[in-house]
């Protein structure tokens, strides 16, 4: 079981993840945006700006799947301290934290 102060310190990181999360989504849609727009042009230098970008793509995408596998396990064990705790965390958790922890 984790502690208060663990609790805190992984409530803390998963928020951080999912910033990340956010940030991969963004950037992976501007990567299609911008290979649907170098693959309308059919000359050799757009098509290879749109195979780098792809490329580029698939390592987000990648990154994006693992940091997502991390943040399920940590999840588990928010989930597992709320389960225990439920009135302490309803006592000691700010709104954004309530919200994230599914309370509010």
């Amino acid at each position: 079981m984790l502690s208060k102060h663990d609790f805190f310190k992984i409530l803390t990181v998963t928020e951080a993840m999912l910033d990340d999360l956010k940030e991969a989504g963004k950037l992976e849609r501007l990567l299609i945006k911008s290979v649907k727009q170098n693959n309308i042009f059919k000359n050799e230098s757009a098509t290879s700006l749109a195979s780098a970008q792809l490329s580029e793509l698939e390592r987000v995408v990648q990154r994006d799947q693992s940091l997502q596998k991390e943040l399920n396990v940590l999840c588990e064990m928010l989930d597992e301290f709320l389960d225990a705790n439920f009135d302490w965390c309803c006592e000691h958790l700010n709104d954004e934290q309530q919200v994230l922890m599914g309370l509010k």
